[in-house]
């Protein structure tokens, strides 16, 4: 064999070599073998055992507990309840991960996939659960894999060096305040019989509907001249007050709107509920507190009239032909359906009443919550801003088409 054979045959025998002790394939073979297996193994049995959940990531580091109700917590906002159908999502996507393939041990490629420590330069999310003091996983939530649609995505548990790329895709909220529960309030439209605004500079006005089966609110004394801009500007007063979302939430008692309020609004439902808002603006932020009572006194909604069988009825019966004794039977059928309906939404409305006043003078007694600009200027609204202006009276008056005139004879 000659000298150069031999020398080339040597350098790729050393190449070989250097590859297989770099990649150590060996080791991707034994990883393998855990493929299809639970990325957290036995957590699909323990998810009830679960009483804490840390979520870190580079931008804060917060906790949700399971309360003694049953319900999950901030612990930052006080305990304020949080969105549970996030929690169990995270909980139940995090069970039933498994493992498709390992990806790299490599931790200067962990970055890639988001699946690195936390520091100001990481996008990865580091997610620890507890039970008591025990730490039953710990693991880093990384990248989605592929497109949008596709339910997979990259983890690694914390203290082991193999990424993994797994089946289940979990979005976990990285801010605290897009875990709390948002809803405040939840009054159907249908419900609300009125709502009156008091300004702490300006007249106060009342927006009402006479029954709850109609469907726009009327401006109380709307003066003599005067028109409403829009019917949803009036619907909106009282539509944004049984519908408040929060955007943050306080248990600071300096910041009770109830001393020099911008404005309180008091509404009150067919039922018999009244609840009142007092909102007041600090640094930018509308503060909202809210108080619910129940008041019989309160109530707008009449026994419905129950039809009646006549004795005309009867005796047009037995002599009327049998198709209009068949109408005739028909349409007190359709009268005693809508009757049993009105009895039924009645009650429905009287116990929703009770039930919801109590709820909510439980719910809202801690708090103070913090309201969006748009939620808090719907409602409170000066009375005049109601009003359509002149301006807008005048074109409306130049569109109307011109009366033709009559021609001579």
């Amino acid at each position: 064999m000659k000298k150069n054979s031999l020398f080339a045959l040597i350098g790729v025998t050393v190449l070989i070599i250097v590859v297989a002790v770099l990649f150590k394939p060996e080791e991707k073979t034994q990883a393998s073998k855990q493929t299809g297996e639970y990325f957290v193994a036995g957590l699909l049995d323990k998810l009830n055992d679960i009483e804490r959940i840390t979520v870190a990531s580079r931008d804060d580091t917060f906790d949700l507990i399971l309360q003694d109700d049953k319900t999950w917590g901030l612990i930052t906002k006080n305990n304020y309840p949080v969105k549970v159908e996030d929690v169990r999502k995270l909980l139940v996507g995090t069970a039933n991960m498994k493992k498709i393939e390992p990806k790299t041990k490599n931790p200067k490629l962990y970055a890639k996939l988001d699946v690195g420590k936390i520091d100001k330069d990481s996008a990865s999310t580091l997610v620890t659960l507890y039970n008591g003091k025990e730490k039953v996983a710990q693991y880093y939530l990384g990248k989605r894999h592929g497109k949008s649609s596709n339910d997979e995505m990259y983890v690694r548990m914390k203290g082991d060096a193999e990424s993994w790329l797994v089946s289940e895709y979990v979005s976990v909220n990285k801010s605290p305040l897009e875990w709390l529960k948002k809803e405040v309030s939840d009054i159907d439209s249908k419900r609300i019989h009125s709502v009156t605004v008091t300004p702490n500079k300006g007249e106060a006005f009342t927006v009402y509907k006479d029954s709850y089966d109609e469907s726009n609110f009327k401006l109380q004394d709307l003066p003599k001249g005067k028109e409403i801009q829009s019917a949803f500007m009036v619907n909106d007063v009282a539509n944004t007050l049984g519908k408040i979302k929060l955007e943050d939430v306080t248990t600071d008692n300096t910041k009770d709107p109830n001393q020099d309020s911008l404005y309180s609004a008091v509404m009150e439902t067919f039922g018999g509920m009244r609840v009142s808002m007092h909102v007041k603006k600090i640094d930018e932020k509308y503060y909202a507190k809210l108080e619910a009572q129940y008041d019989e006194s309160l109530i707008k909604m009449p026994e419905p009239e129950k039809p009646v069988q006549t004795a005309d009825d009867k005796k047009s019966a037995d002599r009327e032909a049998a198709k209009k004794a068949a109408d005739k039977k028909k349409a007190r059928e359709k009268a005693m359906a809508a009757y049993n309906k009105k009895v039924e939404e009645r009650k429905k409305m009287l116990e929703q009443a009770k039930t919801d006043a109590a709820k909510y003078a439980k719910e809202w007694a801690k708090w103070t919550y913090v309201i969006s600009e748009p939620s808090a200027t719907a409602i409170g609204k000066q009375k005049q801003d109601l009003y359509k202006k002149e301006e807008e009276k005048n074109n409306s008056a130049a569109k109307k088409p011109a009366m033709p005139k009559a021609s001579p004879h």
